[in-house]
């Protein structure tokens, strides 16, 4: 029975056939009940859900409150609070602040998910707007701030072939930026392409030297999937860690950026940003033979199938089973 007690109201939950969710809070449960059975007689006949919440039982929350009140209660603090603020702000201007939350509707965020893709707004992109519209309008829901949910379509990421650089450009990048005396840039190119590491842990790591084994390691504290890692690195990472420190975000600093831009132009890299060299070492590290799970340890990826995006480099293919199984038979 989807009719419980909220407080001294009784609330009435139903989900239609269509996905549709709506609730409505009654005096008495015989009322809930009836409703209800309302509700779910015009689904299965296919007339207009009746009762629907008035003008005057709206709490009148608008979106801004809604998107404030889900930054408070979920992402102010957190690693990616700077992140989100941009997400929420973004949200804000483009669905307005002062837009009731009741007329967030599923016509609504579809037309903007329109506009979004007809921009060039990539499918993973459009879904961290999605999300925070979602996750906000969902705590109003259950906070009875909010009659029903709207239907969120959340996009199908493109999946295309996976850029990393091969050798002959990484080559090329760094002897540009070597003439160019960009000194700073290819030092931390370097860093990213041996270890991997985000543009954001690049300015978070700790440069003290430890010793793994036969090898030195940095300690990254910070990561996004909340696990620190000891790091190894290579000995040409080893040898720029001896007197570079690394203040500025490769992909924020305007300067950075800059150069960033001008070199994808003259190397004809469009399809690039600096986040393909942490493909790169991933690709590198799953060409070279490392267990796939493993990998996802030195990415610092919390889901495996981040990871295995990467798997259909593997060396070994599926058809060397047989090989396998021949020599036990």
């Amino acid at each position: 029975m989807s009719v419980k007690l909220r407080g001294k109201k009784w609330q009435a939950y139903i989900t239609t056939k269509d996905g549709e969710r709506f609730r409505k809070s009654f005096s008495t449960v015989e009322e809930a009940t009836l409703w209800e059975a309302q509700v779910r007689h015009a689904d299965k006949v296919g007339l207009p859900i009746p009762m629907q919440v008035t003008p005057e039982q709206s709490c009148n929350m608008t979106l801004g409150e809604s998107l404030d009140n889900a930054n408070e209660m979920y992402w102010r603090g957190g690693k990616s609070e700077s992140a989100y603020a941009y997400l929420i702000n973004t949200t804000r201007k483009v669905l307005g602040a002062k837009t009731n939350i009741e007329d967030i509707t599923t016509n609504r965020i579809d037309d903007w998910i329109v506009k979004l893709k007809q921009n060039g707004i990539a499918a993973s992109t459009i879904n961290k707007y999605l999300n925070v519209v979602s996750v906000s309008l969902r705590l109003a829901y259950d906070q009875d701030r909010l009659s029903k949910m709207p239907k969120i379509r959340r996009q199908k990421p493109a999946e295309g072939k996976l850029r990393y650089f091969s050798s002959e450009e990484e080559q090329l990048i760094l002897l540009t930026l070597k003439s160019w005396g960009k000194d700073y840039l290819h030092d931390a190119a370097i860093v990213a392409c041996d270890t991997g590491m985000r543009a954001s842990e690049l300015l978070k790591f700790d440069t003290t030297l430890h010793t793994i084994g036969n090898r030195w390691g940095v300690y990254i504290p910070d990561r996004k999937n909340g696990k620190p890692l000891l790091l190894p690195i290579t000995n040409r990472v080893h040898e720029i860690l001896q007197t570079r420190q690394f203040d500025k975000h490769p992909s924020k600093d305007s300067t950075c950026r800059r150069v960033w831009a001008r070199l994808r132009n003259q190397l004809h890299l469009d399809d690039c940003t600096w986040h393909t060299w942490r493909h790169t070492c991933a690709s590198r590290l799953v060409q070279g033979g490392m267990d796939i799970y493993k990998v996802k340890e030195w990415l610092g990826h919390s889901d495996i199938k981040m990871t295995m995006r990467y798997a259909h480099l593997a060396p070994t293919n599926i058809v060397n089973g047989c090989d396998i199984l021949e020599g036990v038979a």
